[in-house]
């Protein structure tokens, strides 16, 4: 009985390989081969969305004018008393001169009135 059941088990597995092989000696079409090799990928996808800061400050300047130069970028860190901007000088140039000329301009009738004060009080 065991030389039968032993007999049997040869039998069937016999069959089963020959099965397996005429499936592995067939090829069902051409394939194009590859190497593959080891190598760094980089994914980026681009996502729409907005960032606001924890904090917003306002800036206000002390005078009006055109900004000449920008001395930060912006989300850059500041310190207090840092100079971020700076204000285009001609107008204040301008306005200094201006105000230098109205100063001789008084200076001179200072003058004017004091000699006019003398004269008559010599009189």
């Amino acid at each position: 009985m065991k030389k039968s059941l032993y007999f049997v088990w040869l039998l069937l597995s016999l069959v089963a390989c020959r099965y397996t092989d005429k499936g592995e000696g067939e090829s069902s079409g051409n394939y194009e081969m590859m190497t593959v090799k080891r190598s760094d990928i980089t994914l980026e996808q681009t996502y729409p969305a907005s960032i606001e800061g924890r904090q917003s400050i306002r800036i206000i300047p002390r005078v009006e004018g055109h900004l000449s130069e920008i001395r930060i970028k912006e989300g850059q860190r500041v310190r207090k008393g840092q100079v971020l901007f700076v204000i285009d000088q001609a107008t204040f140039k301008a306005e200094e001169r201006a105000a230098k000329a109205n100063v001789e301009v008084a200076r001179a009738g200072v003058e004017g009135a004091q000699l006019n004060y003398d004269s008559r009080k010599s009189l």
